[in-house]
């Protein structure tokens, strides 16, 4: 069996983390292991978490001054082991159906085939896994999902402006997370976004339609997902408004981490982007260049007048 070493940032989650940390040491056909930062929680979370190490051999703890999600998750790379075969990312409050884990490392298996089929074995392969999720309430009862894609392109030109990978759907390899080691970004909208654009950048981006995971939505959430049209209109307001300026400071950051390392047609299309904040000239061209693109056509277009106008 793989090995899969899980990372899980915690903070005041006593509410659901138990049934979460269940879920996870019940994956099917792989060998877990267990990593949880403690954000600084204030509630039971960390008295829940002990009795979780003392009990398991595969589960380890540790704890931190409150940070912050994106930070938190962060630390916990830098902490992860390289002897995995994979590492997943976990919220706190979902749960994971038994086959989460076995699908991933499935679809990246064969993903890694197709790469030694086409002769390219002796190079490192970054490869990143993420899914569609299934919205339930509190109780765990079914919701209906706001936004439905059809089809969903990962593209290097999509993660300059767009995260479709969440983190709680998320396993990379062990190449991934040697990338991630060591390069802790000074900024990113979020660390599965980050995740996203390194993927994209330097290897492949597996999108897995189907779900297998209960994806939790109360009152408590860091981050969620709309599940009316309503609120899904409102939080893409909110989100293009508060993420002005921030895809292409990402971008900048990206670059400078990474720098010459990038195959030259990405690097070329990040400076473009970059660019075009100050040079309206820019902004056609890479308008024009149809390889920067959100998902869904509305978002599209809201997107490419936002460059437009240098607001990305």
């Amino acid at each position: 069996m793989k090995k899969v070493q899980v990372l899980l940032s915690s903070y005041n989650g006593e509410k659901y983390i138990r049934e979460q940390i269940d879920s996870i040491l019940a994956q099917e056909n792989v060998e877990v292991e267990l990593l949880i930062r403690d954000d600084g929680s204030t509630d039971g979370t960390v008295e829940i978490l002990r009795k979780y190490e003392a009990e398991y051999d595969n589960i380890r703890v540790f704890f931190g001054e409150n940070q912050g999600v994106i930070k938190s998750f962060f630390r916990l790379i830098e902490e992860a082991g390289e002897k995995a075969d994979y590492t997943a990312f976990s919220d706190q409050d979902d749960v994971w159906l038994p086959g989460k884990l076995e699908r991933a490392v499935t679809m990246l298996e064969r993903e890694n085939l197709s790469e030694k089929i086409l002769g390219q074995d002796n190079r490192k392969s970054p490869l990143v896994y993420c899914s569609a999720k299934q919205l339930v309430d509190e109780q765990l009862r079914l919701l209906p999902a706001a936004i439905r894609y059809k089809i969903v392109r990962p593209f290097f030109g999509n993660a300059l402006v767009e995260n479709m990978c969440t983190g709680c759907t998320c396993v990379i390899n062990r190449d991934m997370l040697c990338l991630l080691k060591g390069r802790k970004p000074e900024f990113t909208v979020m660390h599965d976004f980050w995740v996203y654009l390194v993927g994209s950048c330097f290897g492949q981006v597996v999108y897995d339609e189907e779900s297998y995971i209960l994806y939790r939505q109360h009152g408590g959430n860091e981050l969620g997902a709309a599940s009316s049209l309503a609120e899904n209109y409102k939080r893409r307001v909110k989100n293009f408004k508060k993420h002005r300026g921030q895809l292409t400071r990402q971008a900048e950051e990206l670059l400078r981490l990474y720098g010459t390392g990038i195959p030259e047609e990405k690097r070329v299309l990040a400076e473009k982007l970059v660019q075009a904040k100050r040079k309206r000239k820019m902004r056609w061209n890479v308008i024009r260049s149809g390889r920067v693109f959100r998902q869904r056509k509305s978002d599209d277009v809201i997107m490419k007048m936002l460059l437009l106008a240098g607001l990305l």
